[in-house]
């Protein structure tokens, strides 16, 4: 199986800005920086990626993207965890207000109160 077109995105000026104040900082540093939750690879990184891929065969391209697919999906996975986690936590808090609010008002049920008139 042949690729017909190669597709190379042109970069915002917002992310080349950011690529390249990472890389006045660090030039020659060999893992990718996080800036804002994305990953920005080096330019040397970007250089390398295209030869990589050139003696690459499709299989071996799609298994290294099934493999990036997996590790975002345990992420994901993982966050969502958290995300239940906060929420069980929320519910018997709003539980357990709930049973606070029906024993005052049973304890204000029960009470008989004075009224003073003049």
């Amino acid at each position: 199986m042949q690729e017909k077109h190669k597709y190379r995105l042109i970069p915002s000026s917002r992310t080349s800005e950011k690529r390249i104040r990472l890389d006045r900082r660090a030039k020659n540093s060999l893992e990718a920086k996080k800036c804002n939750d994305y990953r920005i690879p080096s330019k040397s990184q970007n250089d390398r990626e295209p030869q990589k891929t050139k003696h690459m065969t499709m299989k071996k391209a799609a298994v290294i993207e099934a493999i990036k697919a997996v590790a975002v999906a345990e992420i994901a996975c993982a966050e969502a965890e958290k995300a239940a986690m906060l929420a069980d936590e929320i519910e018997a808090e709003a539980e357990a207000s709930v049973s606070l609010h029906k024993k005052l008002m049973k304890e204000l049920e029960n009470k008989t109160f004075r009224i003073n008139l003049l």
